[in-house]
Parts: structure tokens; sequence; C-alpha cells
């Protein structure tokens, strides 16, 4: 008897050895801009507008107008310093691409644009990662608090997406309220 359990459990063992668990991976190295300074919102809108400028071509090819984009722009974004000044460099951008960038949606076909700022706070220290040779570019002693912001733009018409962008930058904790006024942030933590 003592024998016929010895081989079970053995087999067990075998058996549960032998199971397909997926290993951890990385992701291939790349690289990612960090957001540090108004001129980099600038770079930023100068960006997207040059992808839109891209995207109304292709979308309305045939047409003899395109259709004119309004910028919304809500009362709580007044209150973020990076959606009040990233929507008249946006604004700007377009207009030095040749879009049509309209004050009201009264206009037939007036395509509506949103910009929004989301701020990931990491729970590394920005050096930390720096000096782990993720992303070393003058790795340094001081500890600064980082973190990432998505800054998503989307292009609708009517019930249509004709255009989105996500983009990702990392950011210092010290520049977070530049992305957001209410304080809402989302944690990465290591479990």
């Amino acid at each position: 008897m003592k024998r016929y359990l010895l081989t079970l459990v053995l087999a067990v063992l075998a058996v549960a050895g032998c199971r397909s668990v997926p290993t951890p991976t990385n992701y291939p190295r790349t690289t990612q801009q960090e957001m540090l300074s108004a001129h980099h919102w600038d770079v930023l809108a100068e960006h997207i507008a040059l992808q839109l400028r891209q995207t109304l071509d292709l979308t309305f090819a045939d047409g003899i107008i395109q259709p004119a984009i309004f910028i919304r722009y809500t009362a709580d974004m007044e209150k973020v310093p990076f959606l009040e000044g990233f929507n008249d460099q946006l604004r700007t951008r377009l207009l030095q691409q040749g879009i049509n960038v309209v004050t009201d949606t009264s206009y037939a076909d007036t395509l509506i644009m949103d910009v929004d700022a989301q701020v990931v706070e990491h729970n590394a220290s920005y050096s930390e990662v720096r000096g782990s040779g993720r992303a070393c570019f003058t790795c340094d002693p001081v500890r600064i608090p980082y973190g990432e912001v998505i800054i998503s733009t989307a292009v609708t018409m009517g019930q249509q997406y004709i255009f989105s962008s996500e983009d990702v930058f990392y950011t210092r904790a010290v520049d977070f309220d530049l992305y957001d006024s209410n304080g809402k942030t989302y944690q990465v933590v290591n479990r």
C-alpha cells in the first residue's frame, strides 16, 4: 500500500510539473519621451495636427471642402493647465496644416475633437528606473518621483470615430497637477 501511495504521489507530482505555465517575459526594449515643458506640448500638437491632416486627406479625398473641426473645451478643462495651453497650441497647429477650425458646432458636418489627459503614478522613483538601465540618460543618485501621462485625442463625425491618438510620456510627479485638476491619479503597484 505504501508503495502504491508513493507511486501515486510521484505520478501526481510528475504530471503537475509538466503543466504548461506561461513564462513571464519582457517586451522588446523601446524608448519613451518625457513631457517636461510647454514646448513639448507644442511638439505633440504639431504631431497630432500632421496625423489628422493625413487622416482627413484620406477620409475625405473626394470632397471639395473638408469638414471643419470644433475643439471641444469645457469649463472643467480650464482647471487643467495642460489642457488649457494644449488646446490653444493644437488650434494653431491645425490651422497651420490648413484645417478649418470653427468656434461652434452649428456648421453642417462639423467634426468634434476631444482631448484628455490621464496621469499614471508609479511607485518607483524616476532615478530608480533610469538607474536600472531601462532608460538611463544621465543616471544620478537624486530620487525624483515619476509617472506617466496619457494624452488621448479623438475626432468624431456623429457617432463615428474618424481619428484617435494615444500618446504616452514620462513626466515628473511634481508636474502631475499640470495634467489633472482633481488629483485623480492611477497607481501602478508591484504585487
